[in-house]
């Protein structure tokens, strides 16, 4: 025979707080307003990506400021000889 399941109290549950936070399983799309759940990459209806686009630094910088950090060091070592 199947045990029973206890009642839920209030412990239980989530709080007002965090059904605010959480509760909502769907967002609207910006492009086309329909909703769809909230974990899609895409909308099925639009075509909208729902990515996060990382902004990468130009590899140029990281040379530049090897080149700076280099061209100090090989300047300073004659002055400490």
């Amino acid at each position: 025979m199947p045990r029973a399941r206890k009642p839920l109290s209030r412990d239980d549950l989530p709080s007002e707080e965090d059904l605010e936070r959480f509760g909502d399983e769907f967002r609207l799309c910006p492009l086309c307003k329909r909703q769809i759940y909230d974990q899609a990459e895409m909308c099925p209806k639009c075509g909208y990506a729902f990515v996060e686009t990382t902004r990468e630094r130009p590899a140029w910088r990281f040379f530049v400021i090897l080149l700076l950090i280099l061209a100090m060091i090989m300047i300073s070592i004659p002055l400490v000889l």
